[in-house]
């Protein structure tokens, strides 16, 4: 037997086998899910009957108070109407009502009417002496007239079970004392089981406990309940179901148990579809079989047989020359015949690699600049040559260790942290801050990057390093030439406007001692004079402010929250329409947001009620508007309120609040309409916004 049928008689048993066991789990698994649905249902039809016997008693019951909570009842029990039990308990009573016995006793105890009715003879007759015994037991048991309410339920009688309704008698009103009490009771019988499987559709039987209990028939039966089951189902060959249960109000092991059985359609419509199931799976199994038999055959096979053909017509012939074509050329003998090239191809890409990594090393290497990665274990894995140097120390001694061993103690764990964001989210990240070498501490500015491999699982981090001493201490000496520039004009500015407020003080002290409207005059306009350079200068000590701090993201909420806290809204609403929005802005960012509510205060007029703000993005960038219900600002006023010294007040507030935005490039425009409120835009550019928990941009 050759390989090639040796092959195929292979792939042949095991795609059969295959096949075989998928039929047989599959059929298994079928026939045991079919098992559990039949289960589901008959748990079904067990509650559908034992809902039919409850609503059963429970329209005994509401007989047996209909006819107990009645004066004329009462009275025949007092002894005050005789005619009670003629006009009531007659045969068309048994005819209107399904129930077998009535039997009524007095507030003693003592059995006062006990009445049957035959079936047969359709007549009522006095109940039999035993079931008067097992009624005066459930009277007694039921304590039925020393209570306002009655009971039902099932009565294990000598008989076997009744369904039974109980309740005091009482007047209309159903005031006491209670005459006595009324039983209205039913058998369990083959007329009233027959009539309820008819109600249901299921064949309903009662079974005593004692046919069950050591019978064969019913060891499956027993085994179920032994288990702790509430319902125990066993089939009757492939036909029939049956599924038992305690009788209402009992549990296992009980004295009646109720049987409901029904034909095994869905178990039998299961089978059959299995049995279609495994036909359908074998002829299907056949077929695929023959076809991947012989598609191996023809497609891999027979080219197989072409590729060794062709490597031996490649080889070298008697004469010394070598072949290079095959006479049967399809893809894998092509194939075959570039195998060669291929290998060649796959040298030369090897070589350009490495070139292309030789020049990426040496761009690394000859940068000014720390470059370093350090894995997911936080090891080193390579530094440059520069930071070696900034080390002090060779590459060798640097890579391979722990990063905690170079950076131990707080600029370690900082590290650590920034190291850990870049691993957990897989975005870059921009650090600056001081880093110890053994030269001396430099200010240093870190990009922090993820390295991902082939399938873009992140590896490690890539960090390169550049130096800011310089111009950290630039910044520094800047810093300190502001802050010397800032004490002399705060200085400067205390004593000014301490002379003007004596030079105040007497302008007041010389009106009172004027002699003539024109000299008051004059001095009133000199107070106004000493007033606006009054708030020139305090507008200095604002302005000087700007820009001096470093920029820096402020939660919009909170600021206009804070700036609102700080005024006198006089009942004006100001209202926020959102909480997760930051912008990049100067440290004053707070001066624009009371400044703008200021203003609607101050020249909203009468009628303003309240100033809300609201936020939308609008082509990247981020538009927050300002808005009133005041009077609004005229058309040739809306660019004129931002210049210095124009206005009602000071003539600076909105001159400086577009200033303060105008620091990290926000614009500010007044876009509102005379008679229905102001309207201020602020437009947050692209970078230079975010909605709260994003990294910052910009």
């Amino acid at each position: 037997m050759d390989l090639r049928t040796k092959l195929l008689l292979g792939i042949g048993i095991a795609l059969l086998f295959a096949f075989s066991l998928v039929a047989l789990f599959s059929a298994l698994s079928m026939e045991t899910s079919y098992r559990k649905l039949e289960t589901v249902e008959m748990e079904d039809a067990v509650a559908t009957v034992r809902s039919a016997i409850e609503i059963d008693m429970k329209t005994s019951y509401s007989t047996a108070k209909d006819y107990s909570v009645w004066s004329a009842t009462y009275q025949f029990l007092e002894g005050e109407n005789p005619d009670w039990l003629r006009e009531n308990m007659g045969a068309d009573f048994f005819s209107r009502f399904p129930l077998d016995r009535v039997m009524i006793f007095n507030r003693s105890g003592g059995l006062i009417f006990s009445m049957q009715y035959n079936d047969t003879a359709l007549l009522v007759e006095p109940a039999s002496g035993v079931y008067i015994d097992d009624m005066e037991r459930f009277n007694m048991a039921m304590k039925t007239i020393r209570s306002q309410n009655g009971s039902y339920g099932i009565l294990e009688a000598s008989g076997g079970p009744v369904v039974i309704a109980s309740h005091p008698i009482l007047k209309d009103d159903a005031s006491g004392p209670v005459a006595g009490s009324l039983h209205l009771a039913r058998h369990l019988d083959e007329e009233y089981l027959s009539e309820l499987s008819e109600r249901t559709g299921d064949t309903i039987s009662v079974i005593p406990a004692e046919e069950i209990a050591g019978n064969a028939s019913y060891a499956g039966v027993e085994g179920q309940f032994s288990a702790g089951k509430q319902i125990a189902v066993e089939t009757s060959g492939n036909d029939f179901v049956t599924a038992y249960i305690p009788l209402i109000d009992q549990e296992p092991p009980a004295d009646y148990y109720l049987a409901v059985t029904s034909p095994r359609t869905i178990y039998q419509t299961g089978m059959s579809g299995i049995t279609t199931f495994l036909v359908s799976i074998a002829v299907a199994g056949i077929f695929l079989t023959l076809f991947i038999l012989v598609f191996v055959d023809r497609i891999i096979l027979s080219r197989i047989n072409t590729i060794i053909r062709s490597v031996k017509e490649r080889g070298v012939t008697a004469d010394g020359e070598e072949k290079t074509e095959s006479r049967e050329a399809d893809e894998l003998t092509r194939l075959a015949v570039s195998i060669d090239p291929v290998f060649t191809e796959l040298a030369t890409s090897r070589e350009k690699m490495a070139e292309s990594e030789e020049r990426y090393r040496m761009l690394a290497e000859s940068a000014q600049d720390i470059i370093f990665i350090i894995d997911r274990d936080d090891t080193i894995t390579y530094v440059n040559a520069f930071a070696a140097k900034a080390f002090g120390r060779p590459k060798s001694t640097i890579i391979g260790r722990p990063r905690s061993a170079l950076f131990p103690g707080p600029i370690g764990e900082r590290q650590r942290q920034s190291l850990d964001r870049v691993l957990s989210t897989g975005e870059p990240v921009k650090i600056e801050g001081s880093l110890p070498l053994p030269t001396g501490e430099i200010w240093q500015d870190t990009l922090l990057v993820p390295i991902r491999d082939l399938h873009s699982t992140i590896t490690g981090v890539m960090g390169i390093s550049r130096d800011l001493t310089k111009r950290k201490e630039a910044e520094d000496a800047l810093a300190t030439a502001h802050h010397k520039l800032t004490l002399i004009s705060t200085i400067t500015r205390h004593d000014i406007l301490n002379q003007l407020t004596a030079l105040a003080s007497y302008l007041e002290l010389s009106r009172d001692y004027a002699e003539n409207d024109t000299a008051r005059d004059f001095i009133e306009k000199e107070q106004r004079i000493a007033a606006l350079i009054d708030r020139e200068i305090n507008f200095t000590r604002d302005f000087e402010d700007v820009g001096a701090g470093v920029p820096v993201w402020h939660n919009v909420n909170a600021v206009i929250s804070g700036s609102n806290r700080t005024l006198l809204t006089g009942g004006v609403a100001v209202e926020i329409g959102f909480t997760d929005i930051e912008i990049y802005a100067d440290s004053l960012l707070e001066k624009v947001f009371f400044n703008l509510i200021d203003n609607a205060i101050r020249y909203g007029g009468s009628g303003l009620s309240s100033v809300r703000f609201s936020a939308q993005e609008n082509a990247g960038s981020l538009v927050i508007r300002c808005e009133d219900n005041g009077a609004g600002i005229r058309p040739d006023e809306k660019e004129r309120i931002f210049e210095q010294g124009y206005g009602n007040h000071t003539g600076l507030g909105l001159f400086l609040c577009r200033e303060i935005l105008r620091i990290t490039g926000i614009s500010i425009t007044e876009t509102g309409t005379l008679g229905t409120g102001a309207r201020f835009d602020i437009v947050v550019p692209p970078g230079k916004w975010r909605r709260t928990g994003q990294d910052a941009a910009g």
